[in-house]
């Protein structure tokens, strides 16, 4: 079957690959954990490649049956150049000319897209944004991650760091972020946030009964959900700091989708109703009507999707736009 693509979204513990149609049909995906040794930058390569065989030898393909390899990962990137500048789970990494690399390791075309830009493309191509060309995208695990989709088109900056929307100040005298600027967003609305105030709390209710720090977030969720009225407070403050910084964004671009990713995006319904209502305080009237807010439907495969849709992309720019 010719004209087939790999997409690996590259994480700090592992890599995640699939074997994708370009039409966007998933044939096939695999997982590979990394070694400490394979978080070198020749490790990695090496570990790329393993992957990348792994799921070729499965499908009974040669390399001549495929387009090339996307890749989605968090970091700093010059996507013009395929470097990767830095990356916060890969401290080995610098300058890292990651797509030279492996595109000479695999003998095919290599195109790398940063992992929320990449979550918000595949969102685009394949999911649950597939109808609109404008929107926002909140990517909320850990920590807090964006991106824009405008006109269609993905929208990484001038030096590929538009989309940092977790590090817009909502509390300036707030507690230290770990980008070194104090009381970001993702001080509040994120995993390293509820855990951040929990503890500074000594909720009780929550860490007796969670096994460690990153089941906090999910304990809290089960509390709320279960009508816990402390428990509910910590996702309110949660959906107004996101409120916050929405309605200040909505108030720039005027788009009128959000779509919401990542693994704390499962619990939008704890912290809608205070975002919306801070949107609505923060943003102009026009701007805040007709709202449309959405979670994605490819959840833990976007950054597989988006990783593949933006070789594909790069492949041919004027008939593919995700």
């Amino acid at each position: 079957m010719p004209g087939l693509c790999v997409g690996i979204d590259i994480g700090g513990t592992n890599l995640k690959a699939g074997l994708l149609t370009p039409d966007g049909r998933m044939l096939d995906t695999c997982k590979h954990q990394l070694t400490p040794e394979e978080k070198s930058e020749a490790g990695a390569v090496s570990a790329m490649k393993h992957i990348f065989s792994e799921l070729l030898g499965r499908s009974g393909l040669g390399p001549d049956g495929l387009l090339g390899v996307g890749l989605g990962v968090a970091g700093i990137i010059d996507d013009k150049l395929g470097v990767i500048t830095q990356a916060p789970q890969f401290p080995l990494w610098r300058n890292f000319a990651l797509v030279e690399r492996l595109s000479k390791a695999i003998g095919l075309p290599v195109a790398m897209e940063n992992d929320v830009n990449a979550i918000a493309r595949g969102e685009k191509w394949c999911g649950a944004a597939v109808d609109v060309d404008n929107f926002i995208c909140m990517a909320i695990g850990t920590g807090l991650g964006g991106a824009l989709c405008l006109n269609g088109e993905i929208w990484s900056g001038m030096d590929g760091m538009a989309g940092e929307f977790g590090h817009i100040c909502v509390d300036a005298g707030g507690a230290p972020c770990g980008c070194g600027s104090n009381g970001c967003l993702e001080t509040f609305a994120s995993a390293v946030g509820l855990i951040r105030m929990v503890k500074a709390d000594n909720y009780r209710t929550v860490l007796d009964h969670a096994a460690d720090d990153a089941a906090i977030p999910y304990t809290l969720a089960r509390l709320a959900e279960s009508g816990d009225a402390q428990a509910k407070r910590y996702w309110e403050i949660f959906g107004r700091a996101l409120g916050q910084v929405l309605g200040g964004l909505l108030n720039a671009l005027n788009v009128k989708t959000v779509l919401f990713g990542g693994g704390l995006s499962k619990s939008f319904s704890l912290f809608a109703p205070a975002m919306e209502a801070e949107i609505k305080h923060r943003a102009f009237p026009a701007v805040a009507r007709n709202l449309d807010f959405r979670v994605g439907k490819l959840w833990e495969d976007a950054g597989i999707y988006g990783a593949a849709a933006a070789l594909l992309n790069r492949i041919d720019r004027r008939e593919r736009t995700w």
